[in-house]
């Protein structure tokens, strides 16, 4: 008596067996796997309505990622398997802050490249270096107009769609414009502006942790990657980025558990900033609804 094929989950191939929960087929098996393990960020560029079958399972990773979700594939058992097995050799496949093919840490190191500037007008070292002594704070509205420009057109920004980008600057233009301005022109220079407490908190949080270009890469990330807004489009993305970048800023600071600690707690300080605390202390003649205008223009 023959047996009946039982088909995956995911793609309808013939399964293999039980996988991280659920019955799959090698080939999906091996994509989540891969998928979990390396970090990765899929964008879907059809809005999400791919068919994900065993015909076209390649054609579209990021539903056939979305799907592996739906159907109940559990990550943590991937993650699991690694820490089952601690003394197998390490592979360049296996999750590490080194061979990531996309993360934070490879962003950083890609925005120092010559054909980056080039494009953009801008490098990592212009936007995340301090300012040298007697350089004054450019005026506020061209710089904040400068940064949304810059970020719109760099990993992990770049990926979204438009909508998604609008209602991401929407949202945290104020707390990417505090990071930036405090980190590149430090304390001092601030010392002329109108006073807020919350600002002056998040100020010298920043300046006692010294945070280095990556650091501030991941928490702007972090802190702007919300999926919360039912306005995006595609908020499984926008978590998928989160989670991300949360994996790689423990990953960097993993050796001092004091400092994961002030970086996570760094999180809260910056966030408790609202939008009217930036505009009444940076932008003071420009309303809430002109600077979330002047995000949706920039892009």
């Amino acid at each position: 008596m023959l047996k009946a094929e039982i088909p995956c989950v995911v793609c309808g191939d013939r399964a293999s067996g039980r996988h991280y929960g659920v019955l799959s087929c090698d080939g999906c098996r091996g994509f989540f796997k891969r998928s979990i393990r390396r970090n990765l960020v899929y964008a879907c560029k059809e809005g999400g309505n791919c068919i994900v079958d065993v015909v076209r399972r390649n054609q579209c990773q990021s539903c056939r990622f979305v799907k592996c979700l739906e159907m109940k594939m559990n990550r943590h058992a991937v993650q699991n398997e690694r820490t089952l097995c601690p003394m197998k050799p390490r592979k360049s496949q296996d999750f590490g802050i080194d061979d990531v093919p996309y993360s934070m840490v490879t962003v950083a190191r890609d925005f120092s490249k010559e054909n980056l500037e080039k494009e953009t007008g801008f490098s990592i070292h212009r936007l995340l270096s301090v300012a040298g002594k007697g350089v004054p704070i450019p005026q506020s509205l061209s710089l904040l107009t400068s940064i949304i420009r810059w970020c719109a057109v760099v990993p992990p920004i770049s990926q979204l769609n438009p909508q998604d980008k609008r209602v991401l600057f929407s949202n945290s233009w104020h707390s990417l414009f505090l990071i930036h301005v405090i980190q590149k022109y430090g304390t001092s220079k601030l010392s002329d502006l109108p006073s807020n407490e919350r600002i002056r908190l998040v100020a010298k949080a920043i300046d006692e942790v010294s945070l280095t270009p990556l650091e501030q890469w991941t928490l702007v990330t972090i802190i702007m990657f919300r999926a919360e807004d039912g306005r995006f489009e595609d908020p499984i993305l926008i978590r998928s980025i989160q989670t991300q970048a949360s994996l790689v800023l423990l990953e960097t600071s993993k050796s001092d558990l004091t400092r994961q600690a002030r970086l996570v707690a760094l999180i809260a300080v910056i966030t408790a900033v609202t939008a009217d605390d930036v505009r009444r202390t940076f932008l003071t003649s420009h309303s809430l609804i002109e600077l979330e205008q002047l995000c949706r223009s920039a892009l």
